[in-house]
Formats: structure tokens, C-alpha cells, sequence
């Protein structure tokens, strides 16, 4: 029997209360990252980060500072408002027809550096290599991402200035600097963000090396490099979509459509998907795999795989999305007349040929 102790048990605790999930929107806090390719398969789902307890503990703690760092600034004298109060939770911001957006810390009037006007508040949390960066460097070149948070959030409320306010996890020790706002920057930022949104099929990789650094870390890295499948959903559907309108300022809500069913997604439907799902083509990062031929009237992709046919669509016209992977292992089963003879109308694969140890293989 294998025993737990109270720590282990406290952050399995804290791992079977975690939701998870994708988020609906396209963050106001990721939009600064450099590569385009990471923040389109956040938004289409492709792929969710799995994280430990302690790292949930640790993005708790990131949360609970909040309240601190406002009693603090309060105690200096500053006069903080942390919530709308029509709705009692932190002012949202959006655009790009509400697919992109972002929650704001607070506003703030006595900020010493702007003592007679209102500024936006942003809060973070810094371990030691983290915190002497910043101190070094300051926010825009040590935490761009951070940077570039805030100048949407300005230029969606047209404040003047953004008060950053940084706890060092290690000693506590703060750091506090008044970043302007650029409306040229926060336009382009949500430019940025309507081009990932509206595009039909990855953006470029930032990188074609797996090793390379923002590779090497990313989230999506697996999916971008590593051959691994991304999850069957609507985001990840070649028929689904998001609506946008022409001015990306339009706050939404948020809409996908089904070109298939020509209808509206709604959120919880999105997240299953159905059966008609057929991956977005080029999302198909496995080795070795090209795309032959998009039918979007019939619903079907064809794929050389090592030079057999496979096509993802419904039966009987192609394999499912959840079938691929198998199909996948061993593509010379594909087309035999014996797999097909065996296959229901539903969509199941009777394997007759390969064995359980076959199938079990790795790809390729």
C-alpha cells in the first residue's frame, strides 16, 4: 500500500479541485508573446497546459497578493477601486468582437508618481531572478508580456498611465514604476489579436527547432513539434468559426459558427464537439503526413500517410477525428477492403488485420 503524507495529500487536494479547461477568450495577459502560433492554438483548444498542485498553490498565491498590495497601497494613502460595483467582480475589458480580453487589477487616484489623476493598477508576483530583472531592467524589456497587458488595458479605457506594483516572493521586497500609455502600441496589440483569431490555419512557427527556447517551454509544444493530437473539439474543427466584426473594437459577445450546420456554437457545445468534427488540415503536425485534398462540400481531408490515403471526415466517407491516431499507427490498413467491409454506418473500425501490440506502436 502506498502511503501519503499530509503534503502530498493537500496538493492532490488542490489538483481535484481544479476546473481546468480552456479559456472562451484570447487573454489580454498573453497577447505580448512573441510567437503567433502559441497564442492560436490557445485560442482554438488545441492543447491544455496540465499543472501540479504546487503550481496551482504557487498561481494562488499570485492571486491572493492582490489584496495585500491594495491594503498597502491604501495604508500609503492611495484611494484604490478593485471591483465594478454593478457587478461586484473586476472590470472586464474586450474586443475583437468580445473573442479577445482581459480583467483589470484596479484604478487608483494618489499614485505618488501621479498624484491628481486616475491610473490603471496591474499586480504581479516575482520570484528572486524574476525581481532583480525587473529592478534592473525595468517592466517593458524585463516582462514585455506584462508590458504589453498594460497598454491594452489603457487603451481600451484611455487611461493615461498604469501603475505596476511587484512583490518579490523571496524577501517581499516591492517594485513600482508608472508605465504611459502608447495608443499606437495598444492598437497594434489588438490588431495582433484579430489577425490570430481570424486565421483559418496555424500562423508560422516561430521556430522549427523543438529545442529552441520558447519551443522548449511552450505550452503547445507537443502539438507544435512532438506529433502529439490535438483534442477533438469545435475549435479545432475546419467547419467552426469565430465572427468578427469589421471593427475590432466591438465588444461582442463572443460568437463561433458551424459552417457545416450553419449555426451557432454555444460555449459548452464547443468544448464536445460532434460528429461531424474534421480537423483543421494543416493542424496536423505528425511526421510524414502531407495533405492531399480539402473537400469542404463533402466535409472531408485527405492525407498521404507514407504513401497511403486516409481521409478524415464521417463515415462512410472517411475516418472520424477520434479514429485518426489509430489510422495513423498503421496507414496500410486504411483502405483494406477488409476494415472497410467491417466498418458500421456509426462510424466504428472493426480492426481485423493489425494485432493489439500493432495498433499499441508508436507511429512510424
Amino acid at each position: 500500500m502506498v502511503k501519503i503524507n499530509t503534503i502530498d495529500a493537500i496538493n492532490k487536494s488542490v489538483e481535484a479541485a481544479e476546473k481546468g479547461g480552456h479559456r472562451a477568450h484570447l487573454g489580454g495577459s498573453q497577447i505580448g508573446a512573441p510567437c503567433e502560433r502559441a497564442l492560436w492554438y490557445q485560442f482554438r483548444w488545441t492543447d491544455k497546459a496540465q499543472f501540479n498542485g504546487r503550481m496551482l498553490r504557487l498561481f494562488r498565491r499570485g492571486q491572493n497578493e492582490e489584496d495585500v498590495m491594495i491594503a498597502d497601497l491604501r495604508a500609503a494613502g492611495v484611494e484604490v477601486v478593485e471591483l465594478d460595483p454593478s457587478t461586484g467582480n473586476q472590470v472586464r475589458i474586450a474586443a475583437v468582437s468580445g473573442h479577445f480580453g482581459g480583467s483589470i487589477d484596479g484604478t487608483a487616484k494618489g499614485i505618488k508618481e501621479m498624484p491628481t489623476e486616475w491610473v490603471l493598477l496591474e499586480f504581479k508576483t516575482h520570484n528572486e531572478k524574476s525581481f532583480k530583472e525587473l529592478q534592473k531592467k525595468g517592466v517593458e524589456a524585463a516582462k514585455p508580456q506584462h508590458f504589453a497587458q498594460m497598454q491594452v488595458y489603457m487603451y481600451r479605457t484611455g487611461a493615461k498611465a498604469c501603475y505596476y506594483m511587484a512583490v518579490n516572493k523571496n524577501t517581499d521586497h516591492l517594485y513600482g514604476e508608472l508605465v504611459r500609455a502608447s495608443d499606437q502600441f495598444g492598437a497594434d496589440l489588438i490588431a495582433k489579436a484579430s489577425d490570430v483569431i481570424k486565421a483559418e490555419a496555424p500562423p508560422p512557427k516561430i521556430s522549427r527547432d523543438p529545442s529552441w527556447y520558447q519551443c522548449r517551454f511552450c505550452d503547445f509544444s507537443d502539438v507544435c513539434h512532438q506529433q502529439k493530437w490535438p483534442e477533438v473539439n469545435c475549435r479545432t474543427c475546419a467547419n467552426a468559426s469565430p465572427v468578427v466584426h469589421d471593427d475590432l473594437l466591438h465588444e461582442g459577445p463572443a460568437v463561433w459558427r458551424c459552417g457545416y450546420f450553419d449555426q451557432q456554437i454555444p460555449e459548452d457545445a464547443q468544448r464536445e464537439g460532434c460528429e461531424v468534427h474534421r480537423y483543421i488540415p494543416d493542424l496536423i503536425q505528425i511526421g510524414g503526413v502531407e495533405v492531399i485534398k480539402e473537400n469542404k462540400t463533402e466535409n472531408t481531408t485527405m492525407f498521404n500517410v507514407g504513401g497511403h490515403v486516409v481521409t478524415n471526415g464521417k463515415a462512410p466517407l472517411g475516418y472520424s477525428s477520434e479514429e485518426l491516431p489509430q489510422i495513423f499507427k498503421k496507414p496500410e490498413y486504411a483502405n483494406a477492403a477488409a476494415i472497410k467491409a467491417a466498418r458500421s454506418m456509426g462510424g466504428t473500425i472493426e480492426f481485423i488485420g493489425p494485432s493489439d501490440e500493432e495498433l499499441d506502436a508508436p507511429p512510424f
